[in-house]
C-alpha cells in the first residue's frame, strides 16, 4: 500500500518519519504544501477528520497572532488563507493511497505504532 504524507519539506519530524518508512520499505509520496497547496476539499476533509472546520495547529505563534482576523473570514476565505499560510496547518497529514485520512499530527514514533503498526526496535541499524 502506498501512503501520502502532507507537510513542509524542512520539517525535521516529517523527514525523520519518511526516512524510517523508507527503511521499512514502505512506499511514501510526500506532498510539500509549498509545491502542492491544499485544495478547499482537502482542508475540509482534514478538518472533518479532526472534528473541526479545518486542521489548524492552535499552538502556532503565527496563528495566535492572526486568530482575530482569521475568525472574521468566511469559510472560503479561511481556506484560501490556510493555503497561503500552510505552516499553521497541523502536520503531518497521512492518507492512504485512496486519499483516506489516517492521521493528522504527531511525532514519528507514535505514528509508526498507530498508523503503520511498526516499532523502531524492528529496524536493524
Amino acid at each position: 500500500m502506498e501512503y501520502i504524507i502532507w507537510g513542509v519539506g524542512n520539517d525535521d519530524q516529517i523527514g525523520k518519519l519518511i526516512d524510517i518508512l523508507n527503511e521499512f520499505e514502505i512506499e511514501v509520496e510526500f506532498r510539500d504544501f509549498r509545491d502542492h497547496p491544499p485544495e478547499f476539499e482537502d482542508l475540509q476533509k482534514w478538518g472533518e477528520f479532526e472534528g473541526e472546520e479545518f486542521p489548524i495547529n492552535l499552538r502556532s505563534t503565527f496563528f495566535k497572532k492572526n486568530k482575530k482576523n482569521y475568525d472574521k473570514l468566511n469559510t472560503a476565505k479561511k481556506a484560501e488563507w490556510l493555503a497561503r499560510n500552510y505552516h499553521v496547518i497541523s502536520r503531518p497529514i497521512i492518507e492512504d493511497g485512496n486519499g483516506e485520512v489516517l492521521s493528522i499530527g504527531g511525532r514519528p514514533e507514535r505514528l509508526l505504532k498507530t498508523v503503520f503498526n511498526l516499532n523502531l526496535r524492528d529496524l536493524d541499524f
